[in-house]
């Protein structure tokens, strides 16, 4: 899917650490979850 976000500068660190780590291994974690989810996304960021 795509992934359109808006203000990405304004994201925390934390987060922008996360979604770095998101886009480099393809994978997230669910909130509460312990196990990853592969992921084939295209961010579209302004």
């Amino acid at each position: 899917g795509t992934l359109f976000l808006d203000e990405i500068t304004s994201l925390s660190l934390a987060g922008q650490s996360k979604l770095l780590r998101a886009l480099q291994e393809r994978e997230i974690e669910r909130v509460g979850g312990v196990h990853g989810i592969k992921v084939n996304v295209r961010v579209v960021a302004a």
